[in-house]
């Protein structure tokens, strides 16, 4: 191999090897499924039992749920960079949203993703068909207040979309309560 071959395969080298650190600092990455994986592998959790919703805003960014165990969701949400790229969106929320810890061994939780118009969450109360609670945020100028009724899927998992007046604000989910089938209060943490 001549002089000039060897320098080019050199320089070939040095520039992946900035790429990809580059990439790996940014965390960037190739789809926004592997931005999840990496979120949770970050975090050391996972892997994923299943994933429960996909979801995409106007501005094309898309969050992703998945349900870890019997007590724990792992969000994430990604957007588009450098053309064909994707990252974490910037001021989005990613992270684990657990139930474990009550003392009855029961609970529900839900968390609002900033950017999506969402409200979900996760039960494991014996029984639950649909959980109550109210979604609200302390903005003097523009005071929010909603009161949802979420079906409940069979492995604990709800979501549904929130009438929310600016995606910037951050909701708090309160006064969650979850009922049977007969609309009997199972669970309450108000």
């Amino acid at each position: 191999m001549n002089k000039r071959v060897l320098q080019i395969v050199c320089y070939l080298a040095a520039i992946c090897f900035v790429l990809g650190l580059c990439f790996r600092l940014n965390a960037v990455c190739l789809s926004p499924q592997a931005v999840h994986q990496a979120s949770m592998t970050r975090l050391h959790m996972g892997p994923a039992e299943k994933l429960e919703l996909t979801l995409e805003n106007d501005q094309g960014d898309i969050l992703y749920i998945s349900k870890l165990d019997d007590s724990t969701l792992f969000a994430t949400a990604a957007e588009r960079t450098w053309a064909f790229f994707w990252k974490h969106t910037s001021g989005g929320w990613t992270g684990a949203l657990q139930i474990s810890g009550y003392p009855d061994g029961m609970g529900a939780t839900a968390n609002h993703q900033q950017g999506f118009p969402l409200v979900f969450g996760i039960t494991n109360c014996p029984g639950a068909a649909w959980v109550s609670l109210t979604v609200s945020h302390t903005n003097i100028d523009h005071p929010y207040e909603e009161t949802l009724t979420i079906p409940v899927q069979e492995d604990g998992f709800f979501s549904q979309a929130a009438s929310i007046t600016s995606e910037k604000e951050y909701l708090a989910p309160e006064n969650i309560e979850v009922y049977d089938e007969n609309g009997l209060l199972v669970w309450s943490l108000c």
